[in-house]
């Protein structure tokens, strides 16, 4: 299976078993692989160095936008977009009254702001999009996923397109919140991942139908976790 990871600064650094790691405004040819993961997490991506206060732009909006016009025009792939958790949005990028040097003055977590971070979500997410803010946790095949943002229940049945069955969704442990949701070829989430466990679990469970369609080739080819290790014991064994 052939995957590119999109992020802010095109670099692997949770080292996830993926085929190349780009940034927004370069990342390769999306329709040469079978999953593009976006990820927004990075608090990077949610800073404004305008002078003023202003939530409604970021300083990656021009390569949000080169990344969105891809996203549009591809026809195989398919998507995975990882929405940030309860980070800080920074703005206002100037000198205190009694200081010196520039820092930012106004800073504002996201669940404070959810009008602004859907705002900029669909600069890049080319679906409406519709979040509440809610701790949660998720086990997905024994591993514990948190969530800081859940999705409207609404998204879940609005986007069954008969692309996606229902049973893509992925809910909340007890509260029973929507934290993944399907429409057409997107995918989005709000459950986080720290490393490549946590990540192949995701990708296996979620993306990967569990319904009776026939898999693609891909992912016949598709090794999670120790898969490789242990065919190669078995082979020795032979």
């Amino acid at each position: 299976m052939q995957i590119q990871l999109i992020n802010y600064n095109g670099r692997n650094e949770n080292d996830y078993s993926v085929t190349e790691c780009n940034s927004f405004g370069q990342a390769h040819s999306l329709d040469s692989y079978d999953l593009n993961i976006i990820d927004l997490t990075d608090s990077s991506i949610w800073l404004n160095h305008c002078y003023n206060k202003d939530f409604e732009k970021l300083d990656c909006d021009n390569d949000f936008q080169t990344l969105l016009t891809s996203v549009c025009h591809s026809s195989k792939t398919k998507f995975l977009y990882i929405l940030p958790p309860n980070i800080s949005f920074k703005t206002e990028y100037a000198t205190p009254i009694r200081g010196r040097g520039k820092d930012f003055l106004a800073r504002e977590q996201l669940k404070d702001i959810i009008r602004y971070l859907v705002h900029n979500l669909e600069k890049v997410i080319p679906t409406d999009i519709d979040l509440y803010y809610e701790k949660t946790h998720t086990n997905l095949s024994g591993t514990k996923l948190s969530a800081d943002f859940y999705f409207d229940s609404k998204m879940g049945e609005n986007y069954y397109d008969g692309y996606n069955l229902p049973e893509d969704m992925v809910y909340s442990d007890g509260s029973e919140k929507l934290v993944f949701v399907s429409h057409g070829k997107y995918s989005l989430t709000t459950l986080q991942t720290k490393n490549n466990d946590e990540l192949s679990v995701l990708v296996q469970n979620v993306l990967m139908d569990e319904t009776k369609e026939e898999a693609p080739d891909w992912f016949q080819e598709l090794h999670f976790f120790d898969d490789i290790n242990q065919n190669e014991a078995i082979q020795i064994e032979k």
